[in-house]
């Protein structure tokens, strides 16, 4: 049986749940407050997973460019020895073109002195010419001596006059041996001009090959220089990216520690309340 008191009771709950239970709300007045900072630490969480996530990516990307430097400077080893290989080749294919050059010159000079040059006293014998021609008299002079009889006064005429020769030679020795990049016998003009002709073929013959084989090398280290320009480059766009997503993360965790600053300003005002 339902008594006059039980129905007042029963119309006060109903009318405390259509309006919303404003007695209850009354009860708890911090439960705005409360349910603001769920929120807020719900965000906090998200947002601490997001700069993690950054930082993670940000050390995947560190270390993809740490492996790739690693390949840089072993490749660097690499081509140092490749250019230094090429160095030397080049060094090679200079000196057979100077001993080329300086044997073509040493001909010419060959060709101009033992023709003979006007000088301001006349026509005259230049060095190399003059030289060609004491070493021919010297030889068939002592030649002439050991192969034939005369008198004591010829013999000795003769002896003198190899010795002026011989003098005078040794005078112009050095002045010839200035411009003579490969030895020869002057006394014999046709062999010595035929054996400066050799060498300089074959001078220029090494200067070719040295060429051929610098083209070769090159071509091989500049794939090298082309590898090394992509590793470098690797490299850099890994740092690039590694650094972006560092600076996103500290962008991050600057908006988590602003909105710490609300979370534990509510924290305290609940737990004063």
């Amino acid at each position: 049986e339902v008594t006059p008191s039980h129905s007042l009771e029963m119309v006060e709950v109903v009318d405390k749940f259509m309006r919303g239970m404003p007695k209850d709300a009354e009860k708890n007045p911090d439960a705005d407050k409360l349910s603001e900072l769920r929120d807020m630490e719900a965000k906090v969480r998200r947002l601490r997973e997001t700069r993690n996530n950054l930082r993670d990516q940000g050390k995947a990307m560190a270390q993809k460019r740490n492996a790739v430097q690693d390949q840089y400077k072993e490749h660097r080893e690499k081509l140092d020895l490749m250019k230094a290989e090429l160095d030397a080749i080049h060094a090679e294919r200079n000196a057979h073109k100077a001993k080329r050059d300086a044997i073509n010159q040493q001909l010419r000079d060959l060709f101009s002195q033992v023709k003979g040059r006007r000088g301001e006293h006349g026509e005259k014998k230049s060095a190399t010419a003059e030289y060609s021609h004491l070493i021919s008299q010297i030889n068939n002079l002592e030649e002439k001596f050991q192969t034939t009889s005369s008198s004591t006064k010829k013999e000795k005429e003769t002896m003198e006059q190899i010795k002026r020769m011989k003098r005078r030679a040794d005078e112009l020795e050095p002045e010839v041996a200035k411009f003579e990049m490969v030895s020869v016998d002057l006394s014999n003009l046709d062999e010595a001009i035929a054996t400066l002709k050799a060498e300089s073929d074959d001078a220029h013959n090494l200067f070719v090959d040295a060429l051929k084989r610098a083209d070769e090398k090159w071509e091989s280290y500049k794939e090298a220089l082309d590898h090394r320009n992509f590793l470098k480059a690797e490299g850099d766009r890994h740092h690039a990216e590694s650094v972006e997503f560092h600076e996103k993360a500290n962008g991050v965790h600057e908006k988590i520690e602003e909105m710490m600053v609300n979370v534990n300003k509510a924290r305290d005002e609940l737990n004063m309340a």
